[in-house]
Order: structure tokens, then sequence, then C-alpha cells
């Protein structure tokens, strides 16, 4: 294989000797050849992009593509998860208490359901939320701040 180009094949390499293939002849296409389609390379209007693409080796790719942006915490969603969290233990711990007898008596068997509902609707959410926020904190990869949403 010919090393002439990085972007094509010589003729010679994938036909026999003496013929002429259309396969040769596609793949010998050099970049600014628009013959079967109308392909423009991609500006970047930036001055920024335009150093990053001077810095690599492809003028097709740029170092900032790959970067992974900078999320900020979301501070008030961490604190909402964690006060969701709360609340939903203390009321399915309340709900439980209820249930088992250990608090209050037979009169009060109607406020177990709803507490158990409602604790669970409100836990749910809130331990899923601390769970990401606690899994991004420790840097476990698959995690990120902007799975938790914002409330700004």
């Amino acid at each position: 294989m010919s090393t002439s180009s990085r972007y094509s094949l010589d003729e010679e390499d994938v036909s026999p000797p003496g013929s002429s293939s259309s396969l040769g002849r596609f793949l010998q296409r050099r970049p600014g050849d628009t013959r079967r389609g109308n392909y423009t390379p991609l500006r970047d209007l930036t001055a920024a992009g335009a150093a990053a693409r001077s810095r690599t080796s492809n003028p097709d790719f740029i170092d900032a593509q790959f970067n992974r942006p900078n999320h900020q915490i979301p501070w008030k969603s961490v604190l909402v998860a964690i006060m969701l969290f709360v609340l939903g233990a203390i009321l399915l711990t309340l709900a439980s208490l209820l249930f088992t007898g250990h608090l209050g008596d037979a009169k009060h068997d109607d406020r177990i359901i709803p507490l158990f509902v409602l604790g669970s609707l409100v836990f749910i959410p809130g331990f899923y939320h601390v769970w990401i926020a606690v899994a991004t904190w420790r840097g476990q990869s698959g995690y990120s701040w902007s799975q938790i949403p914002s409330f700004e």
C-alpha cells in the first residue's frame, strides 16, 4: 500500500496492474475533491477554536469536542433531595411503628396507609437523587452532576 496520501489508496493497490477499476478511481480521491458530493471542511468561527484546531494533527477534529463540560454542583437540588430523603425516611418509620403497634393504639390504624404511601412517594426520588449525588461526588464512572435536575 502506498503511503503517499493518508486519505486514499493508489490504484495499483486495489487493482491488478494494467486494469482500471472504478473502485480504484474512487479510492484515489484527494481531500477537497468534490466530484461525488459537496464536501466542505467544517469551519470554526471562534479564535479559541482556531487555536485548538491548529494543535491537532487531523483538521477534522478539535480537542474541545472530547472534553466533558464542567457542571456546577446543583446545591439547591442536592439539598432538596436530602430533605426528601430524610422526610420520607421519617414518614416510613412512623408508618412502620404504627403498623407494629409500638406507637399509638388500634384507633390510629387508619393513618398507616397514607403515611406509607406518602413516605414512599417522598423517599424514592430523594434516595435516587442522593444516590446520584454521592456517586458523582465519589467519582464513580457513569454519574455526573448533570443527571440531577437543577432548580436554577
